[in-house]
C-alpha cells in the first residue's frame, strides 16, 4: 500500500517506515521493562516504574499521533487511490 501511495506523496513510505521501526522499539522497551517487574515480584523500585511510566507515556503519545496522521493523510490517499 504504502508503495503506491509514495507515487502520489513522495517519501509517505519511508516516513511511515522509521515510525513503525520507532514504535517497534518502544514496544520492546516497554516488553524488557515488564520483564524486569515480573521478576522483582512485590513493590516495583521506583526507578523501574519511572522508566515503565515513561516509556508507556511515550508510546501512547506517538501511537497517537502516528494514527491521527494516518487517518488524515493514508486514508485521504486511499479514497483518492479508489
Amino acid at each position: 500500500m504504502f508503495p503506491a501511495l509514495d507515487l502520489r506523496v513522495k517519501n509517505v513510505a519511508h516516513a511511515y517506515s522509521l515510525e513503525h521501526q520507532v514504535e517497534g522499539e518502544l514496544l520492546d522497551q516497554m516488553s524488557g521493562l515488564l520483564r524486569k517487574a515480573v521478576v522483582e515480584k512485590g513493590s516495583l523500585p521506583l526507578n523501574l516504574r519511572r522508566e515503565l511510566l515513561s516509556c508507556t507515556e511515550a508510546l501512547q503519545t506517538i501511537l497517537c499521533q502516528h494514527l491521527s496522521k494516518e487517518e488524515e493523510q493514508v486514508l485521504h490517499l486511499i479514497l483518492l487511490i479508489l
